[in-house]
């Protein structure tokens, strides 16, 4: 149960979703809009389970409020609600997700700075996914982009550097 509390965990869903909206950048519809909404949802509950079991049980060491799975059960619950309204607020949905992934990257990394040296350039992953996911949410007003797919390829690469840069960085603090 350990696993799926992890970063790790959460990391592997993040590349699925990039791996699919890669692969399926035009048929990104409902279905793909549900199974966003649960590979979020997942690891979410898996989180909030974890934190009350460890504070049900006292084992109160390296255990923090899981304000992450809370803001994941509402977006996966939210991408279910929103997308039979408006499909295209899917995108809007996606790029917010990646601000808050790269804003809890930064967060994290300052966090573990106690287990390894942190490096400027530990932080230029992050901040370049939170500019990519600002654009993404303007692009939804402004039309820098009007081809749906292509911004979907873009989303899709940044899951996936995302995920990849969060393994990475698991790795680094677990291995101390």
């Amino acid at each position: 149960m350990r696993f799926l509390h992890s970063s790790i965990f959460c990391a592997i869903c993040t590349l699925i979703v990039g791996i699919l909206l890669l692969a399926y950048p035009t048929e990104t519809g409902k279905w793909l809009a549900v199974l966003l909404g649960i590979l979020f949802i997942i690891p979410g509950i898996a989180s909030v389970i974890m934190y009350y079991w460890n504070k049900t049980h006292g084992n109160t060491e390296h255990i923090e409020f899981p304000l992450a799975g809370w803001g994941s059960i509402l977006l996966g619950i939210g991408i279910l609600l929103i997308q039979a309204y408006e499909p295209q607020i899917i995108i809007i949905i996606l790029g917010a997700i990646l601000i808050i992934l790269s804003i809890s990257t930064v967060v994290n990394l300052l966090m573990n700075s106690k287990y390894w040296h942190i490096g400027v350039g530990n932080f230029v992953i992050p901040v370049v996914l939170f500019i990519i996911g600002v654009l993404v949410i303007v692009n939804y007003r402004v039309e820098f982009i009007n081809d749906n797919s292509a911004i979907y390829i873009i989303l899709g690469l940044s899951f996936m550097i995302y995920s990849l840069a969060e393994l990475y960085y698991s790795i680094r603090v677990h291995s101390g």
